[in-house]
């Protein structure tokens, strides 16, 4: 069956700019990518942009023969729709990227059979022990359906969404073997680059050696990653298993060591942060931590304004435009255009004739946030909560002992006790919380 690999790279990263061209290995990491990728006889082409600072991936790859197909920066979904309009539908697409030069011809072609053996249109890697080996297959029939119904800023950005919700969504997860439990074998940072490079370095043939292999060498280069903290359990809003609350990470607390807090935590597994307006100016900082560099790894959970300065009487369009008004703030102190999910306290939620709430589901229909959610301070607000269709997330206090056996599956809930500063996933029980001192200390030797 005709299969067309798709390396998707460019060369605005924001928290290692330029890598694709980085030389690892006598190469540039993207054409390394490439070339392994390929090394079975697939057919490989590097979709990049069609922006002038991408030019100079196509020139470096056009030296060499790495073929390139060039569209939208800012509408990745319609990049990838174009770049194999020559297959048939039933023809298979692979979705790579080129700062992961572990994946090769080898590990696709199992993908592909594994999808065949299921009997499916769609297979992806879960992203869970090892970081670099990310890899998708499916049909390009599907991905056509994807372009032309998708309209979510989020589907279109990331590509896939729309897929993995209109199909049974299959993964693997490819074990580690031996001691090492969590391993990063991507170049997303500068310390990636350089665990890269020891990886790779005196490999006779970087291009051909087995994945397994490059994996192990990966291991002995010092990929490996701390386990999470104890007392955390997987939190289905990201890929990743926690979220950390950002509360005092703002007052006497400089921003060189918010900035090494929040690298600490995604070095530890987490993938979001919690931030409150109430937060006093912990969420400016953050978002100045973001915007130099952590914003390609950790996401933000934001709640907005209480409204508890509104007077009673006031209109659903007063309290509308409140709401409107917070959440384009806290978008401008995180440095953001979106968010993953926004937040309002219950009482917001539910006065002013829903005001507030129709506010936050309208700048979700606009893209600034994936999921729109709610804040709970009393048990019996649950019942409400979960039976609201626009709610994806559910905040509790951390001294609840209830039950969330009811609660519908696409709901997330968590639980946090601010004086702690953890978060964390929840089911039956509240769960301990995690310090931000818990995470540099564990994580420290990790980024040293």
């Amino acid at each position: 069956m005709p299969t067309r690999v798709l390396l998707q790279s460019r060369l605005s990263s924001s928290r290692l700019p330029g890598k694709a061209l980085l030389t690892v290995a006598g190469q540039p990491v993207v054409a390394l990518a490439a070339r392994r990728a390929g090394n079975t006889g697939l057919d490989v082409v590097v979709a990049t942009s069609d922006q002038p600072e991408d030019d100079a991936i196509a020139d470096a790859l056009g030296e060499i023969g790495v073929a390139v197909f060039r569209g939208s920066l800012h509408d990745p979904l319609r990049r990838f729709f174009d770049a194999p309009r020559a297959l048939a539908d039933d023809d298979l697409v692979v979705r790579l990227t080129g700062d992961n030069v572990v994946p090769d011809g080898s590990f696709v072609q199992q993908m592909i059979d594994d999808m065949h053996a299921a009997g499916e249109q769609y297979i992806r890697v879960a992203v869970t022990d090892i970081t670099g080996l990310g890899a998708e297959v499916f049909s390009a029939g599907l991905l056509r359906q994807a372009h032309h119904i998708a309209t979510d800023p989020y589907d279109r950005e990331h590509v896939t969404p729309w897929i993995r919700r209109h199909t049974a969504d299959l993964s693997v997860n490819p074990p580690l073997t031996g001691p090492v439990k969590r391993l990063r074998c991507t170049i997303d940072t500068l310390r990636d680059f350089t665990v890269a490079a020891r990886a790779l370095r005196g490999l006779p043939d970087p291009v051909s050696v087995p994945w397994r292999v490059l994996l192990d060498r990966f291991v002995e280069a010092g990929g490996a990653v701390p386990s999470p903290l104890p007392g955390t359990v997987p939190n289905p809003i990201g890929q990743g298993p926690w979220v950390l609350d950002a509360a005092g990470l703002g007052g006497a607390i400089d921003l060189a060591t918010v900035a090494r807090v929040l690298d600490a935590a995604a070095m530890a597994g987490v993938t979001h942060v919690y931030t409150d307006v109430t937060y006093g100016d912990a969420q400016a900082r953050i978002g100045q931590s973001l915007a130099h560099g952590l914003s390609e790894r950790l996401a933000v959970v934001a709640q907005v304004a209480p409204l508890s300065a509104l007077p009673p009487s006031a209109s659903d369009g007063w309290a509308a435009a409140e709401v409107a008004a917070s959440v384009y703030n806290t978008l401008r102190e995180l440095q953001s255009k979106s968010v993953d999910a926004l937040l309002l306290p219950w009482s917001a939620w539910t006065s002013w004739s829903g005001g507030g709430a129709a506010s936050l589901v309208s700048l979700q229909s606009q893209g600034r946030c994936r999921l729109v959610g709610v804040a709970l301070d009393q048990p019996e607000q649950l019942e409400a909560a979960f039976a609201d269709p626009r709610i994806g997330y559910v905040r509790v206090p951390a001294a609840w002992r209830t039950s969330f056996a009811d609660a519908p599956d696409d709901v997330i809930i968590t639980c946090a006790d601010s004086a702690a500063r953890g978060f964390a996933r929840v089911t039956s029980v509240s769960l301990p919380a995690v310090s931000v001192e818990q995470v540099e200390q564990q994580a420290a030797s990790f980024i040293a």
